[in-house]
């Protein structure tokens, strides 16, 4: 499993706009805690949270189907505000009101993921850049545009 490095990178297209945050997992966490603890401070919320693995063989999105190399294997929780699926080893994460919106944003975030290493030099990359680029060029088999 990958090691995730305790800064935090942002990737931006070519308008400088912010398309994707590579968060390490223990800030997206402590992030997402912080969130439901300012939301409602009742306990009784929490309980209602519910975790489960998944395996994933494809992420189908609006706008395209993202083909994997291997099965990637999923940390998915389910709560009152949505659905988050996490692929740890990438840090990728896709949130929706429900599953299938969740696999829409992953399949988003693969996609950029994709076409973003494919175009970075890694003189310009810090370690856990490069990580992250070789991971996703080897976990995505290929990207298939327009009705997934």
């Amino acid at each position: 499993m990958l090691l995730v490095a305790s800064d935090v990178s942002y990737v931006s297209d070519g308008n400088g706009n912010t398309t994707a945050v590579l968060v390490p997992i223990h800030v997206w966490r402590a992030m997402k805690q912080e969130l439901v603890s300012n939301d409602d401070d009742n306990s009784e919320n929490h309980s209602d949270v519910q975790k489960y693995s998944k395996t994933f063989y494809e992420f189908a999105g609006d706008r395209a189907l993202v083909r994997l190399h291997y099965p990637a294997y999923c940390d998915v929780e389910v709560d009152e505000e949505g659905v988050a699926i996490s692929y740890l080893p990438l840090n990728v994460h896709g949130c929706g009101a429900n599953e299938q919106e969740a696999i829409t944003d992953m399949a988003q975030e693969l996609e950029y993921l994709y076409q973003h290493s494919l175009q970075q030099d890694d003189e310009h990359l810090t370690e856990y850049a490069k990580k992250i680029k070789y991971g996703t060029l080897l976990l995505v088999k290929e990207i298939v545009h327009g009705e997934s």
